[in-house]
């Protein structure tokens, strides 16, 4: 619920990228519990799936959009030498 309710605070605010400071947060847990790298990536992929599945009317897609290009931001860095 927790990134449920970012996103729809950042709708409310008209930005979606307002999320982005919590994944940048999420990512230092990640990092300061030595989990891997990939593994925000891959929550943010499968969050990604789930709205493309349950968001299927148009205006749903600015949230499955984004989601999908914070995703393959998320993966990407998480391939970065230094960050396995």
């Amino acid at each position: 619920p927790y990134l449920t309710r970012n996103i729809l605070s950042a709708l409310y605010l008209g930005d979606l990228d307002y999320v982005r400071p919590n994944l940048e947060w999420a990512a230092g847990i990640v990092r300061n519990h030595h989990l891997p790298s990939q593994a925000l990536a891959e929550f943010i992929a499968i969050y990604h799936q789930a709205a493309e599945h349950y968001l299927v009317e148009p205006d749903g897609r600015l949230v499955v959009n984004w989601l999908e290009r914070e995703s393959a931001a998320l993966r990407a860095a998480a391939v970065e030498p230094g960050n396995e």
